[in-house]
Parts: C-alpha cells; structure tokens; sequence
C-alpha cells in the first residue's frame, strides 16, 4: 500500500468551520508508520466491530483484536490533551506568577 491513506485530524464538531471555532481545540496530527497504518485501516474494515481505543497516557492506538500500536504526539499537544488545558488553562497554570507580577506592580506604580 502507498502513503495515500492517512487517519484523520481529530477536530471540532461538524458545521464548526462556518460558526468561527478556529479548530485550535484538534488533537493534532499522530505519527505512525506504514506498517501500523495498514493495519488500522484493516481493522477499521471490519465495520462495526472495528472499535479502536486510545491511550494517550501511554501513546497506543488498540485494535478489536487487541493487538497495539505506538503513536507519536507533540508532547506539547499531549500535556494540554492530558490535564484539559486551553489557552485560558494555559494561562491559569502562570497563576501564581502573574499575581505576584501584578501585586509588585501595583505597588511600585501606586498611581496607576
């Protein structure tokens, strides 16, 4: 088989483009060789008993036949993925230090 075929972006919900979702929420690309493609895409003929898990913890794509395959991820992508982060939860981790910025900055510019 060529490298035609790949799996899909994981993305946001239908109609999502037209309603000004900018898809930064999609779990992003997964790397896998051609090997494993080939063979999820076999699985994935099997129709409706075709269920695939993922474990993002562990970077498994698990077929209906119980066999495995490793994925790569951004893990950038991944610890956001994992702990639920959007941008704001981005930003919510920097708590602590963007208080402390503005507690020293609201004392040295009292007039402000």
């Amino acid at each position: 088989m060529t490298g035609a075929r790949s799996l899909p972006e994981v993305a946001g919900p239908a109609g999502s483009e037209a309603s000004g979702w900018d898809g930064d929420e999609h779990i992003g690309r997964v790397v896998v060789s051609q090997d494993d493609l080939d063979k999820l895409f076999d699985d994935a003929e099997r129709g409706a008993n075709a269920t695939l898990t993922i474990d993002l913890a562990n970077q498994e794509i698990r077929g209906p036949d119980g066999g495995t395959v490793k994925f790569e991820i951004d893990p950038f992508r991944k610890h956001c993925l994992m702990n639920g982060l959007d941008d704001i939860g981005l930003t919510m981790e920097k708590k602590a230090a963007i208080d402390s910025y503005e507690a020293k900055a609201k004392t040295a510019r009292a007039w402000a």
